[in-house]
């Protein structure tokens, strides 16, 4: 089986932006990761000096 030049050029230019979007979405999960974290860190904390709900109705 002889396989053409063309071929080889082709399957390798398809593998090299194969390879190139991997690496893009990688990164985008990589940063959507982050931002969950940081988006779950500060939803698990308690805001201490907003929270009106916590003063008694006489000082609202």
């Amino acid at each position: 089986m002889i396989v053409s030049a063309h071929l080889i050029w082709r399957v390798a230019l398809l593998g090299i932006v194969f390879a190139a979007d991997l690496v893009v979405f990688i990164g985008l999960c990589h940063d959507e990761l982050r931002g969950w974290r940081v988006r779950r860190r500060t939803r698990d904390t308690k805001p201490m000096g907003d929270d009106v709900s916590a003063l008694p109705s006489s000082a609202r």
